[in-house]
């Protein structure tokens, strides 16, 4: 007897009919479903029921309220640059060092403000001729 080669057998066919789609799905290749994900079984909490007990009294809100109107808002800044001749630049050190042996310690963009603040202060005659002291430098930036 001569031994023949066994085939591989076939996966038997289901003899279960495939369940019918919803009709409310629609195939992948007609829409894409926007259905979210099932939520998972550990991540599922149980509603709390709604308690008014929690919820804040008027007055507490009203204290609130008060608190934020009581904060100092906040201001936009607004970034920028200049061009100061060296002799002005070394200023700021020269202040920095003042500052600093009084106690306090200050940025550059703090002088030119409280530098701005100084010049409001002035009367226009005063302003004028501070100004007209001042070098005229050409604006824009240098070229390469």
């Amino acid at each position: 007897m001569t031994a023949e080669p066994t085939k591989p057998k076939k996966p038997a066919s289901r003899s279960t009919p495939k369940p019918a789609k919803a009709l409310s799905e629609k195939s992948p290749t007609k829409a894409r479903r926007t259905r979210s994900p099932a939520p998972s079984i550990d991540s599922a909490k149980p509603a709390i029921p709604a308690d008014t007990s929690t919820s804040p009294s008027p007055v507490a809100t009203q204290e609130a309220d008060q608190d934020k109107s009581r904060r100092p808002r906040k201001h936009k800044l607004v970034r920028d640059s200049f061009k100061f001749p060296q002799q002005e630049y070394a200023a700021f050190d020269a202040l920095k060092g003042r500052c600093l042996k009084a106690g306090l310690a200050i940025k550059k963009s703090e002088l030119v403000r409280a530098g701005l603040v100084a010049l409001q202060a002035l009367d226009d005659a005063q302003l004028i001729e501070i100004l007209d002291k001042l070098e005229k430098l050409k604006a824009g930036r240098p070229a390469k």
